[in-house]
């Protein structure tokens, strides 16, 4: 029996300043993806999840916000 290959999928999104980060607990929650707040010459977003729909849709939502493609 061949074993599946897990995949995890992520983005990284460069807010802007309006960016509302007490909102990313539960809009993530509601769709299913995780997140890590990072500092590279500005705050970061990635975006993670092994459900690449559910990362593409949070995708889509921010797609007004500078991101890096999915991979």
């Amino acid at each position: 029996m061949k074993k599946e290959k897990h995949m995890t999928y992520q983005f990284t999104l460069y807010p802007n300043t309006e960016f509302d980060f007490d909102l990313l607990p539960q809009f993530s929650s509601e769709h299913g993806v995780s997140y890590h707040i990072g500092f590279d010459e500005g705050y970061t977003i990635t975006f993670s999840s092994d459900n690449f729909d559910a990362l593409d849709e949070v995708s889509d939502q921010l797609s007004f916000l500078t991101q890096t493609p999915i991979s």
